[in-house]
């Protein structure tokens, strides 16, 4: 599954042999990449690899190869720590995040038939981290009000997981856990649903080590 991208830097490059490739936009993206990776020895300026490497980065996405998108999106922020186009960047990387994240699920919900919620978030939580760069590092970003959005979906995608993990240690009676996770969703996701059930077993938890000290 892929989140829509449909908009990506575009550099001006006057050499030729990249601006051919970037006429055939509109032929497959496997085409385009064989292409693109061919011009890898004639860009003989920065701002051409630089070109490359995003186009690179759109076409393996929309190609659903997003190890490989993934790859070089983390080579181009450390190559090019300056470039103006970081913000798309760091969106793509939030993009391919949500995506392994739906796609872990739709695998394991087919298997195993487990729910979103019940496996743990870590593409979510990689995706929370980089929309999140964008909206607080680029706050004229074109991509940030989309970014925002997706943020609203993470998180609570993540604090209905860490609420089915409350829910678990407080059966097993491992209250003080409890506390400590449910404190955590209340201090960085306050307004989710999930952070007013984290509430009521904060409240429960405490009570039942209450009661176990008054006992001893």
């Amino acid at each position: 599954m892929l989140f829509g991208c449909s908009t990506r830097p575009n550099i001006t490059i006057p050499q030729q042999p990249y601006s051919s490739i970037k006429q055939t936009k509109k032929t497959n993206n496997t085409k385009n990449i064989i292409n693109l990776n061919k011009l890898n020895e004639t860009c003989s300026n920065i701002e051409c690899e630089q070109q490359l490497q995003l186009d690179l980065i759109y076409y393996y996405y929309n190609n659903t190869d997003l190890k490989q998108a993934q790859q070089i999106a983390n080579q181009f922020l450390h190559s090019y720590p300056n470039n103006h186009n970081l913000d798309y960047v760091y969106y793509i990387k939030g993009l391919i995040n949500l995506s392994l994240d739906k796609n872990q699920n739709n695998m394991l919900h087919k298997l195993f038939n487990i729910h979103l919620s019940q496996y743990n978030p870590t593409y979510a939580y990689a995706a929370m981290h980089d929309l999140s760069h964008i909206t607080k590092t680029y706050p004229t970003s074109q991509y940030y009000t989309k970014a925002n959005e997706h943020i609203f979906y993470l998180e609570n995608r993540i604090t209905e997981y860490e609420l089915n993990v409350i829910k678990f240690y407080y059966k097993k009676k491992a209250y003080t856990t409890v506390i400590n996770r449910a404190q955590n969703i209340l201090n960085s996701f306050p307004n989710t649903p999930s952070a007013h059930q984290a509430l009521t077993y904060l409240n429960k938890a405490y009570q039942k080590l209450n009661l176990i000290k008054n006992k001893k």
